[in-house]
């Protein structure tokens, strides 16, 4: 029995038969072509050379300032550090700014891990010429202890350098400039923290600010974040700047995740703004890749198209009412921003609703669609969901073992072939369970019960995460349009056109969103789930032709399955570690001097060729907290010979009794002048305040009873640092303090063979860590 003759009775022959093989691929190369274009849609502008007018930003100019700002390594308290700093008071002076260095403390903390650093921020005004509200223009100058920082966050002070050098061919602007080079952003956004503390009265003083910040060393330059009530930020954002890149789900979903920017600093102390950066090239984020040399030009260009445009802007009107409702807001092939009010959420579903209805009472009147049988269909998207993302969740575990520790990291080539193979095997899947559905239910019952399961996922969008809406309302509108259009002809393939008409919206919207998940998320199982699961949908609101391409689908199925397994092929082949898509790894010295022991150590799963010179044939693998200042983090170690480091010294410089607690004083330092200092205490212990060289931090709500304390100060002076602990209890407490130092010690008589490119050094690698014991 074909399908045709099991379709319900009155459904038009034309959709219901089987359609030529040629045909199917052509609306697959259709759909297939529209994700590209969408994709390619997200690019960068042309950068302008060292020659544009004064008045215009240049990339070339601002990249060559990276010579000095991103030439080396330079985390908080480094000479490097103290050397870039020098270099951005002497150009901003020469630009005609009042320049400070802002010595502090900056100390901040989320949950049992509290971080605090003498940081230096650089602070620098230009007057405005009839206003006391100021413009704040904010990125980091410092970068992690292995990487030169030249996107992250070089990028963002370069661009801040050139567009203050391009507002010198204006007239003065009407409101102040502020800007704002905060240190030890990767320390923990210590500098953003102090200079909040330091400036109570800021939230009065500046209106807007603009944050700029890097997670790569290229692509589209994102804004990814506002404060609360943006309507009125996003509608001249979307009115000025040339080429805007934002979206209000990106916003919804960051608001849930743990990361954090010194714009997070900002908004907590009631400031406005937005926040922009870029992710693409995310494999050489915090990694000795992120130089000058791979830094793209067109990027630069983009963050300045932002900077620029902005200042100039909020720099001539008045900001004292720069807050209204928040607005839902995406991109449209590229930069083309599309923003409106909440009440159109409601307006949208009512749209929606009307095409289902208008479509189902049509249909029903033809005798093309049932209840029992759209409800059956309802059930087929639960059966999609559950298909999708098992078919990708599967081969991506079958995958990840053959990997082993070798996955490159975030957009690599290699794992974009991977994805791209593991989501058209999902596709192939898909193919056979709609064909299957469309057979015996009718494609138009399938078609009915997956937009069902969507609109409801609209709705609960609309109501949990309404940033999210919009990339469920409007395919949903397109789609159900293109059924309607389809039920007026009984002409096969015009049927089929306006049901193709119906899903290119979808395409154009979902393909770019599965791109952005796999460069913020990189790839892992996680990753593979959200992606598998967004792209379950997709095939859900694209069902009104899907399944009608899926009726006989052996041949498709076939083609798919062979085009999936060629990609899986190839990614698999160009994961292998390389120069440009290095193998990270861990390897750091560690004694604990009062046990007089001593080890390398690693994080790693297993030795490379590189760490297994430190950790032997023999090494160990567990818990060794007199090796990680008292951590319970499982490494491998070798034990050898300790070198008799100095230990970092405390001592007890006042103890009282505070009620029924104590108020215990420390002077901590370091004899060998490392960078930072940790105190870790079991999580027993209750802490009821802290402070770190007489900046305090409060304890709110600690509930943490698993969580060992960890208490870290970076960038410690030569005389060391105190630190003053309110204990809820007067019982004594034992704690690990260990100092940490950037670069191996050399061990009298052993050479080690330098790292291979293929390698590189990633998070708590290359330090020497000495640690004991102490009871107080």
């Amino acid at each position: 029995m074909t399908a045709a003759q099991i379709e319900p009775r009155g459904e038009f022959p034309p959709v219901a038969i089987s359609l030529p093989t040629m045909l199917k691929l052509a609306v697959w190369l259709v759909l297939g072509t529209a994700a590209l274009i969408a994709i390619n849609e997200y690019r960068t502008p042309a950068p302008l050379d060292a020659n544009a007018a004064a008045g215009q930003f240049s990339a070339e100019r601002a990249v060559s300032h990276l010579q000095q700002i991103a030439a080396a390594p330079h985390f908080v308290g480094t000479d490097q550090n103290h050397h870039v700093r020098d270099y951005l008071v002497q150009q901003l002076t020469a630009l005609g700014a009042d320049v400070k260095v802002e010595d502090s403390v900056g100390i901040q903390g989320r949950g049992h891990l509290v971080n605090a650093a003498s940081v230096q921020n650089i602070v620098a005004k230009f007057s405005g010429a009839g206003s006391t509200q100021a413009v704040m223009l904010a990125a980091h100058y410092d970068s992690v202890e292995r990487a030169p920082g030249a996107g992250d966050d070089g990028a963002g002070v370069i661009t801040i350098l050139e567009t203050l050098r391009a507002l010198r061919a204006d007239p003065a602007l009407k409101n102040e400039i502020l800007v704002v080079l905060t240190d030890g952003e990767e320390a923990g956004l210590l500098g953003a923290s102090a200079f909040v503390a330091d400036h109570p009265a800021l939230k009065e003083y500046v209106r807007i600010v603009l944050n700029f910040e890097g997670r790569g060393n290229s692509g589209p330059v994102v804004m990814f974040e506002t404060s609360e009530g943006n309507g009125w930020l996003i509608s001249e954002f979307s009115g000025v700047v040339p080429y805007p890149v934002a979206s209000s789900l990106t916003y919804a979903a960051y608001k849930m995740l743990p990361n954090d920017t010194d714009m997070t600093v900002f908004k907590r102390a009631g400031l406005q703004g937005m926040n922009f950066a870029f992710v693409g090239g995310f494999q050489n984020y915090h990694s000795r890749l992120d130089t000058a040399q791979n830094l793209d030009h067109g990027t630069i260009q983009h963050m300045g198209s932002y900077a620029l445009v902005l200042t100039r802007r909020f720099g001539n009107i008045d900001l004292q009412n720069a807050r209204q409702p928040d607005r839902i807001y995406f991109n449209w092939l590229g930069s083309r921003l599309v923003h409106y009010q909440h009440p159109t959420i409601a307006m949208l579903h009512l749209v929606v609703f009307a095409l289902f209805l208008a479509s189902f009472v049509i249909a029903s009147r033809r005798g093309m669609i049932t209840i029992g049988r759209s409800a059956a269909g309802l059930g087929g998207f639960i059966l999609l969901l559950l298909v999708t993302i098992g078919a990708t969740g599967a081969g991506w575990w079958l995958l990840a073992r053959a990997l082993g520790d070798n996955p490159q990291i975030g957009d690599a080539p290699g794992n974009q072939l991977i994805l791209g193979g593991l989501l058209l095997l999902a596709t192939a899947l898909a193919v056979l369970l709609e064909g299957w559905l469309a057979a015996r239910l009718g494609w138009l019952n399938v078609a009915t019960g997956n937009v069902m399961g969507v609109f409801a996922l609209s709705l609960a969008a609309a109501i949990k995460v309404s940033g999210a809406s919009y990339i469920l309302q409007w395919p949903l509108v397109f789609a159900l349009a293109g059924i309607l259009l389809a039920l007026f002809t009984r002409n096969r393939n015009l049927a089929l056109f306006w049901c193709l008409l119906g899903a290119i919206p979808a395409v154009l919207l979902f393909a770019p969103l599965m791109v952005q998940l796999l460069t913020l998320l990189s790839l892992n199982s996680i990753s593979v789930v959200v992606v598998a699961a967004v792209f379950a949908i997709l095939l859900a609101v694209i069902s009104p032709l899907l399944s009608q391409l899926a009726l006989a689908p052996r041949r498709t199925f076939q083609l798919m399955l062979a085009a999936s397994m060629c990609l899986l092929v190839m990614g698999y082949v160009g994961s292998a570690p390389s120069t440009a898509h290095p193998h990270p790894d861990t390897i750091f010295y560690a004694e604990d001097a009062g046990a007089k022991k001593a080890a390398w150590a690693s994080y790693d799963q297993k030795p490379d060729s590189f760490t297994s010179q430190f950790l032997g044939k023999n090494f160990h693998r567990g818990q060794e907290p007199g090796f990680t200042i008292g951590s319970d983090a499982v490494v491998l170690s070798n034990a050898v010979s300790p070198l008799g480091l100095e230990a970092p010294s405390a001592q007890v410089t006042g103890d009282v009794v505070v009620g029924d607690g104590r108020m215990l004083r420390l002077h901590l330092a370091s004899p060998r002048h490392a960078n930072g200092i940790a105190i870790r205490f079991p999580s027993t212990v209750k802490i009821a305040s802290l402070k770190w060289n007489g900046r305090e931090f409060p304890i709110v709500n600690d509930r943490d009873t698993v969580s060992s304390w960890l208490l870290r100060y970076l960038a410690v002076p030569a005389q060391g640092v105190d630190l003053e602990l309110h204990l809820a209890s007067r019982a004594p407490v034992q704690c690990w303090i260990g100092d940490r130092s950037f670069g191996l010690p050399q061990v009298p008589g052993q050479v080690f063979a330098p790292r291979p490119e293929i390698d590189m050094a990633w998070y708590g690698s290359d330090v020497t860590v000495v640690d004991r014991q102490f009871t107080f």
